[in-house]
């Protein structure tokens, strides 16, 4: 029994990641990749496992480093012509950010104090990014979302010097933190493998349009660029619950002209790659069994499929994986980093602690730093401020779409229109914490096989199909490695014993709201930060195989055959999203700001020519439809056409019907299926209507108050009292 203890825990995670290769094998939700997409995903697989390995083998020995670097010297000119084919469609954002990129490069090579950046350029040029794109978003939303705001052009490149300005604060305060290298120009081979960056750009090249990015991921960007307001003039739930990423992809709009919201994914993919080196730094003067941790630990994070499922999309898993590794990077900007993850996914927040813990036993100089310190609260404030004000104060959210604090943001009386506690964010029945885990271990393992997760909406869109990663689970089996070593080391017990608690906390505290797929990111993540701050029993286990050259092969055999479990998961959904993702798809580009039938088209030009009399930027005038009736590309103005704002909208008549009464003066068309739906939203207001069109199916109610068809503008219906 004590010669098989020491292989329990590699051998119970072994167990666990052959779920993902049971879910891809089996499951009829990747039937697309396995028959449609072979070979040719395949191959890429097996290249992107190939290069793991031998990442892995050049992390424990400067041996492999050599093989490994010219197998990125291999693939990095099919990734850049890649690169180059996915964003020429794109001149305006290509240009953005090269020159961004330039400003690293320039500081290394032309002044002297900034020499220490050259071995670390690429990784360095990606924090200055990570960091630019951030606080574009923090300095960026605050008159976007300041109510009664129209920002202008001056406003917002103010918000682009700002967020360049602190970019190379953040990347001047690495300094210190470098570990004392002697290579004087970058090493292709200190990088993750280039061929994983080949699945998202495959991804780029045929962009998804799933639900929610047509309803309002997407298309809410345009809008905001457009009209230079985050402000409505009546709720609107999901403009309310706008996150930092949709006002980044609003904002790289406004700035570049070309951009499409659907490239953040692609951008996030790439920017993660390079830096992760100072996220996960494989420091050379460390023991080799801490190197090929930290290598796996890496490798474990970029490989998630609850970001690689949204490749090509503009779903906020890709940047919120960024952003949440970026916040691992020890500099005094980690907690906006952290701020940044919040801001973009609410369930960042149950990562958090583990963050902040990590921070605590590994930079304790930044807590003892008053100077440190103040940046750090700051740098998250910037960030949160706006979005508590958004989202909470003004809506009594926490989450997106949970009215949880209306009872003291909304208190009672005649003008409430909030419901205290009601969520419509996440309607599946929940049998408490077991419940949760049970569904969410079938999720990791066995999906389709013992309790099928799919999403509700129209799956013919595509995001229909959530497995989530096994990483979970390994940090299961890892606190439980932790814990058991903790009694026999009493230098590290604390920490351990720490350690585990505040992971398993924020798992207790995840499963009490969320149960499946992409949200379970951030406690995937949990995985690769608990190896971090706890990685005696995995550097235990790689210390006994390195005895021997069959151990060695088995210990990397292990670290792919755990690595693949997530990366053919992720791979084989993406590419089953489309059954044409092969390694020649030529690249389609669709920015969704094309009308594609009768009625979109007439609601298009009736915009159009209400902004010859009213042109942006200011208060965009509302298109109303039926629950579900108008799901479809940006039609120049703001959309509201979904249930969860129905809902709001009716309270906001209720509470004041003055408002009701001047539906007009805001709304410029109502599009409805069934005849009774205008009147039982109008009411009085239903009189300055008159029908403009009708398609055989949707009826077209036409303002006759807003311009074209009479003189005025739009106006917000908050303001009646």
């Amino acid at each position: 029994m004590r010669r098989l203890a020491p292989w329990l825990a590699p051998g119970l995670c072994a167990a666990i990641a052959a779920g993902g290769y049971v879910q891809v094998l089996l499951s009829r939700s990747f039937w697309c990749g396995r028959v449609e997409a072979y070979p040719g995903s395949v191959l890429l697989t097996a290249l992107c496992l190939g290069q793991a390995a031998l990442y892995l083998a050049a992390a424990a020995s400067d041996g492999w480093a050599w093989i490994y670097r010219i197998t990125q010297f291999l693939v990095l000119p099919i990734l850049l012509y890649a690169l180059v084919q996915v964003l020429a469609p794109y001149p305006h954002t290509l240009l953005l950010a090269a020159a961004a990129s330039a400003v690293p490069a320039l500081l290394a090579l032309a002044h002297p104090a900034w020499r220490w950046a050259r071995p670390d350029l690429p990784a360095i040029s990606g924090l200055f990014l990570v960091s630019c794109l951030g606080f574009l978003a923090a300095f960026g939303q605050i008159p976007l979302t300041l109510p009664r705001v129209v920002a202008s052009d001056w406003l917002i490149a103010l918000a682009a010097l700002a967020a360049a300005a602190v970019a190379v604060t953040v990347i001047a305060s690495w300094r210190p933190r470098l570990p004392g290298d002697a290579r004087r120009w970058p090493d292709i081979a200190a990088y993750l493998p280039l061929g994983l960056l080949l699945f998202p750009v495959l991804r780029a090249r045929l962009p998804d349009l799933a639900y929610d990015s047509v309803m309002y991921k997407t298309t809410l960007p345009y809008q905001i660029a457009e009209w230079r307001t985050g402000d409505s003039a009546i709720p609107d739930g999901f403009l309310v619950g706008t996150n930092l990423q949709e006002l980044l992809n609003g904002l790289l709009v406004t700035i570049t002209g070309d951009y499409m919201p659907a490239l953040i994914s692609t951008l996030s993919y790439v920017l993660l790659l390079l830096i992760t080196p100072l996220a996960f730094p494989v420091v050379r003067q460390a023991p080799p069994a801490r190197r090929i941790v930290v290598a796996f630990a890496g490798l474990a994070a970029f490989v998630l499929p609850e970001a690689a499922n949204i490749q090509g999309t503009s779903y906020q898993e890709a940047l919120l994986l960024l952003l949440l590794v970026a916040s691992l990077i020890r500099c005094p900007a980690w907690p906006g980093f952290l701020a940044m993850a919040v801001a973009v996914k609410i369930n960042a927040a149950f990562i958090a602690p583990l963050v902040v813990l990590y921070h605590v036993f590994g930079y304790r100089g930044f807590f003892t730093s008053p100077r440190r310190l103040v940046a750090g609260v700051l740098a998250a404030a910037i960030v949160l401020a706006p979005q508590l004000n958004r989202n909470v104060l003004y809506t009594g959210r926490i989450l997106g779409l949970s009215e949880t604090l209306a009872a003291v943001t909304d208190p009672p009386g005649p003008n409430r229109i909030l419901a205290p506690g009601k969520t419509v964010y996440d309607t599946t029945a929940r049998g408490g914490v077991l419940s949760n885990a049970l569904l969410s271990a079938c999720n990791m393992i066995a999906l389709d096989q013992v309790c099928p997760v799919t999403y509700r909406g129209d799956v013919s869109l595509g995001f229909h199909v959530f497995p989530a990663s096994r990483a979970p689970l390994l940090a299961l089996v890892l606190a439980g490695a932790v814990l058991a070593g903790a009694w026999s080391n009493r230098r590290l017990r604390w920490r351990g014993i720490a350690s585990v608690a505040v992971f398993l906390g924020c798992y207790v505290g995840f499963l009490g709201f969320l149960t499946v797929g992409r949200y379970f990111l951030p406690l995937s993540l949990g995985f690769a930060i608990l190896l971090l701050l706890a990685p005696e029993p995995a550097e235990a286990a790689v210390a006994r195989l390195r005895l021997s050259w069959p151990g060695r092969l088995l210990g990397i055999g292990l670290g792919c055959w755990l690595i693949g479990s997530d990366l053919v998961t992720g791979t084989f959904t993406n590419v089953g999203w489309i059954c044409r993702r092969d390694l020649t798809a030529a690249v389609q580009a669709r920015d969704l700001r094309q009308p594609e039938t009768p009625v979109q088209r007439f609601l298009a030009d009736r915009v159009a020519a209400y902004k010859r009399s009213c042109p942006p930027p200011g208060l965009p005038p509302v298109i109303l439809s039926e629950h579900d009736k108008l799901n479809s590309p940006y039609l120049g103005t703001q959309r509201i056409f979904h249930v969860y704002t129905q809902v709001m909208i009716g309270r906001f008549f209720a509470a004041n019907p003055a408002r009701q009464a001047r539906a007009a003066h805001a709304i410029i068309a109502v599009v409805s299926q069934n005849p009774a739906y205008p009147a039982s939203v109008l009411g009085p207001a239903l009189a300055d209507y008159v029908p403009c069109f009708h398609d055989g199916t949707l009826a077209v109610l036409c303002s006759t108050v807003l311009a074209p068809a009479g003189g005025q503008c739009a106006t917000s219906l908050y303001e009646a009292r």
